[in-house]
C-alpha cells in the first residue's frame, strides 16, 4: 500500500583479486509503463510497445542508497536501504533498479544515467486509489529542440554554441487544481557527483484539473561534450523524474574511467601493480588544423598526462606512475608494477589526467585495511558482518586495452583485462537473484 516502507537487502560479491574501495550502490524507482495492449487485457510483459522500447519505464526517484562500501578481493558484502512509498504514488507494478559504482563516478554495475542499462532489478506491487490521480511528466512526449526524445538509445548530438531547449508535459489527471514544484539540474556527464553540476533552476508550476502543460527549459550553449539534465516535478510527497542526455561538438575532453591497486594492504617484498583506465570524449567537430589550435590556444589538446601517485597515512609519496601521450575515445588502460621496500594498511591513490588546459579529471581513492577487511591487517581487530540477504551481485574483471606506466613512455599493448562489473539474471553464469520485501 502507499506510505509503505519497502526494505532492499543486496549482496555483492568481489570476484576481481583487488578489492573495491569507496563504492556506493544507488539506487532508481520506476514505475511500469503499460502497453497498449496489456491495457486492454494481455498478460503483462507479451506485448512490449514503441514507447515501451524507446522510453522503458516511468522513473518515480532515485537516489544514493548506500555509500562507503568496500569489499576485500573474492569477497560478499551485505547491503540494505529502504525507500517510503508516497501517500500519493500511482497504483500499478513497480520495480528498483540497483546500480553499483566507486568515487560515484566508475560505472562498475549498470549506467544510471541510462533507463535501460541497470544492475539487478526487483519488482514490488503498490496499491492506491486509481480515481485520486497523480501529477507527473509525461515521459513519451518530451522533446529537444521541437523533436521527440527517445530515452533509450543513441544521445543526440548538437553544436558546442547551440541553445538546446527540452520540453515536458507535465499532466494533472486528479480533478483539483494543483501545484508542482520543477527543479532542473544541469551536469556534465551524468548527475553522480555534485561536482559535475553546471546550473540549478527551480520553477512552481500550477495547473488546473485535469490539465497539461508543456514546461520548457533552456540551456545555453556550453563547452562540455555531454550535457545530462536531470528533470524532476515533485507533487506532494511523490516526484516524477527525467534524465534527458544530449551531446555537443565541443572540443574532446578526457576523463579518468577506472583506478586502482591490484592488492591490498601492501606488503614488503610482494609486488603488485598500480592500474587505471581512461577514455576522452571525443570531438566531433573536424579535425582542426595547427593554425586554429595555435589561435584557440589548444596547441597541445588531444596530448593527455595521467599521473597516479600512492600515498602513505602522512601524505608521503610511495610511489608515482605517469603516463603521456594520446587517449583515445575507447577505454584504455595503463598500469606500473611495484614491490614496496614496507607494510602499509592505509594508503591513498590519486588519479590525474591533464593537458594543457589543466586538469580535466582526478579522483582519489583511500584504502585502509580496517575498513576493507580488518583480518587482513598487521593487528586485526575482529570482524562483523550480516549473513542474510535476497539479492546479490557479482564484480569482476573483463577486456579492455592495458599499457604498461612508468616514469618514461609506456610499453607497446601487452593483454586484455577490464575492471568492470558485469550483472547477469539468475539464469546466467554469474548472477543476481532479487526481491524486495514490504507489507503493500
Amino acid at each position: 500500500m502507499a506510505g509503505t516502507l519497502i526494505h532492499v537487502n543486496v549482496r555483492a560479491h568481489n570476484a576481481n583479486n583487488y578489492p573495491i574501495v569507496d563504492g556506493t550502490l544507488y539506487a532508481k524507482i520506476y514505475k511500469k509503463q503499460i502497453s497498449a495492449l496489456e491495457q486492454r487485457g494481455a498478460a503483462q510483459g507479451d506485448y512490449p510497445d514503441a514507447k515501451q522500447m524507446k522510453n522503458g519505464d516511468f522513473l518515480a526517484d532515485q537516489f544514493f542508497a548506500v555509500e562507503n562500501i568496500h569489499i576485500a578481493a573474492g569477497k560478499d558484502k551485505d547491503l540494505s536501504f529502504d525507500w517510503a512509498v508516497p501517500q500519493n504514488a500511482a497504483p500499478g507494478e513497480y520495480k528498483v533498479a540497483v546500480y553499483f559504482q566507486t568515487a560515484k563516478k566508475f560505472n562498475l554495475a549498470g549506467l544510471p544515467f541510462t533507463d535501460d542499462v541497470t544492475g539487478i532489478t526487483a519488482p514490488f506491487s503498490v496499491k492506491n486509489d486509481q480515481s485520486r490521480g497523480t501529477v507527473e511528466f509525461d515521459k513519451n512526449n518530451a522533446k529537444i529542440n521541437g523533436k521527440q526524445y527517445d530515452f533509450i538509445g543513441f544521445i543526440k548530438s548538437y553544436g558546442e554554441k547551440d541553445e538546446v531547449t527540452a520540453e515536458v508535459p507535465l499532466v494533472n489527471t486528479t480533478d483539483a487544481p494543483q501545484q508542482a514544484v520543477i527543479s532542473w539540474e544541469l551536469y556534465y556527464w551524468d548527475a553522480l557527483l555534485e561536482k559535475n553540476k553546471i546550473s540549478v533552476e527551480k520553477e512552481t508550476v500550477a495547473l488546473a484539473p485535469k490539465e497539461t502543460k508543456i514546461i520548457t527549459h533552456k540551456i545555453s550553449g556550453n563547452a562540455f561534450p555531454v550535457n545530462s539534465l536531470t528533470a524532476k516535478a515533485v507533487w506532494q510527497d511523490s516526484s516524477s523524474i527525467l534524465n534527458i542526455r544530449f551531446a555537443r561538438n565541443a572540443q574532446e575532453k578526457a576523463r579518468i574511467n577506472f583506478a586502482g591497486l591490484s592488492a591490498f594492504p601492501l606488503r614488503k617484498g610482494q609486488p603488485l601493480t598500480i592500474f587505471s583506465t581512461a577514455h576522452s570524449v571525443t570531438t566531433m567537430k573536424p579535425p582542426m588544423d595547427e593554425e586554429e589550435k595555435k589561435a584557440l590556444g589548444q596547441e597541445n589538446v588531444g596530448e593527455y598526462t595521467i599521473l597516479l601517485t600512492l600515498r602513505d597515512k602522512s601524505g608521503k609519496e610511495i610511489k608515482t606512475f605517469n603516463y603521456s601521450g594520446t587517449v583515445s575515445g575507447k577505454v584504455t588502460g595503463w598500469e606500473g608494477a611495484f614491490t614496496p621496500e614496507k607494510d602499509y594498511d592505509f594508503a591513498t591513490l590519486e588519479a590525474v589526467i591533464s593537458d594543457s588546459r589543466g586538469t580535466l579529471d582526478e579522483t582519489n581513492l583511500i584504502y585502509d585495511c580496517q575498513s576493507i577487511d580488518q583480518n587482513s591487517c598487521l593487528a586485526p581487530k575482529g570482524l562483523g558482518g550480516m549473513d542474510k540477504t535476497v539479492a546479490s551481485f557479482d564484480i569482476f574483471a573483463a577486456g579492455h586495452r592495458r599499457y604498461h606506466l612508468a616514469d618514461h613512455p609506456p610499453q607497446k599493448d601487452v593483454r586484455s583485462e577490464k575492471p568492470a562489473v558485469f550483472l547477469n539474471s539468475v539464469f546466467g553464469y554469474v548472477g543476481w537473484a532479487g526481491s524486495a520485501g514490504g507489507r503493500l
